[in-house]
């Protein structure tokens, strides 16, 4: 047979898969398969979901002790200030304590940081306005270098001090 004879050739065949016992196995274990993966899809989206839930859950567990960490961190701040300006009003002091929250708040500061610089500067001899007007920069350098307040305040406390001298020196030369 030539190759030409082959093509003209017409080959039917008929398979009849509706009474074969391996296709139906086979369809049955397709069918199986599909059910297993839809329960396991329906699984890991539970699992997604619990995970999802604890971890919010945790977030706001987390928060909630930072907000107490904060305000304890306030009121130690504010007693100590309490202690140190003896005559200062207790709406004074309140005041205080919240606009050193909104300073903390504004200037994206940890309210620790912003609590240490305030107490560093009360004093008798100062109003609440001029503290925090000290405590600003402060609390700034503390935030941006890493340092405490302490060393942020000797720190531009040592700037101003050289800054002083510098300029006695040069009006002393003239």
């Amino acid at each position: 047979d030539s190759l030409s004879d082959v093509q003209k050739r017409k080959i039917q065949i008929k398979t009849d898969v509706s009474n074969n016992k391996a296709v139906k196995g086979l369809e049955s274990d397709l069918e199986k398969a599909s059910k297993g993966a839809d329960n396991l899809n329906t699984s890991l989206k539970n699992v997604a979901s619990t995970t999802i839930k604890y971890e919010a859950i945790r977030f706001l567990e987390q928060q909630a002790k930072e907000a107490v960490t904060q305000v304890k961190a306030l009121d130690d701040a504010l007693t100590l200030i309490n202690q140190t300006m003896l005559d200062m009003p207790d709406s004074n002091l309140k005041q205080l304590g919240e606009d050193s929250l909104q300073m903390a708040k504004d200037l994206s500061i940890a309210t620790q940081t912003i609590t240490d610089a305030v107490t560093i500067y009360a004093n008798a001899s100062e109003s609440a306005s001029s503290i925090l007007n000290k405590a600003q920069p402060t609390a700034l350098l503390a935030a941006a270098s890493g340092m405490s307040a302490s060393k942020s305040a000797d720190t531009i406390q040592g700037i101003l001090q050289s800054n002083i001298f510098c300029q006695v020196s040069q009006s002393g030369l003239k």
